[in-house]
């Protein structure tokens, strides 16, 4: 009887970049749920260095003593956190999905055309 081979599937690993009190990237799939060590993922000191810089403006905007963050400070969180999501997926590539969590609008993306369409929505900017 003759042995057969099954090509392996890649998997593919899904992060989302969600900032919170202690991490900044969370696993999102059947693998895990828990916090990602930025430091084990293939990205550029550059790319860590602007995830630190995302997460230094999170907890200026939601742990200081200053109150709730204003609508523009949440709009300029998600500015910042649509160019760190553009550079994870682009460094990171086709082995993992990267999802970005938007504060202005309380939900998560998958598509950086969606978020985009959803920014227009809100500023009447759809015909």
């Amino acid at each position: 009887m003759a042995t057969r081979f099954f090509p392996l599937t890649k998997l593919v690993r899904t992060l989302i970049l969600n900032p919170d009190w202690n991490a900044l990237l969370f696993w999102r799939d059947e693998q895990s749920q828990s916090a990602v060590d930025d430091a084990a993922l293939p990205i550029s000191d550059l790319l860590r260095a602007q995830l630190g810089s995302f997460g230094a403006l999170h907890s200026e905007l939601y742990f200081s003593e200053g109150g709730t963050p204003s609508e523009i400070d949440i709009h300029l969180l998600d500015e910042k956190g649509l160019l760190v999501w553009q550079d994870l997926r682009r460094e990171l590539g086709a082995d993992y999905c990267v999802l970005f969590f938007s504060h202005q609008f309380m939900e998560s993306f998958g598509r950086v055309e969606d978020f985009e369409a959803a920014q227009r929505a809100k500023d009447g900017l759809d015909a």
